[in-house]
């Protein structure tokens, strides 16, 4: 009777080892992640969740900010998205 008593305790020993494993690696991941992050961050890589801007769309609204006032902005970008 006691083989069948230590049997589930080693059974929660060895899971419990497994668990401390996966801790282990899950927090090697997530220290790993933060530093990518942060170096997205410094290195001005990061997009800020927003999409990036094609050359074109860049030149189109270099395009727009030197002509804005001027009437031919208007003229020019009838849709005025800015």
């Amino acid at each position: 009777m006691e083989e069948q008593e230590q049997n589930p305790i080693s059974e929660a020993k060895e899971v419990l080892t497994k668990l401390e494993e996966q801790n282990n690696k899950f927090k090697e991941n997530l220290d790993r992640a933060e530093r990518l992050k942060v170096e997205d961050l410094v290195s001005g890589k990061s997009l800020a969740g927003q999409p990036e801007k094609t050359e074109e769309q860049k030149e189109i609204e270099s395009a727009k900010k030197l002509l804005a006032g001027t009437g031919f902005d208007e003229e020019l970008f009838p849709d005025n998205r800015k």
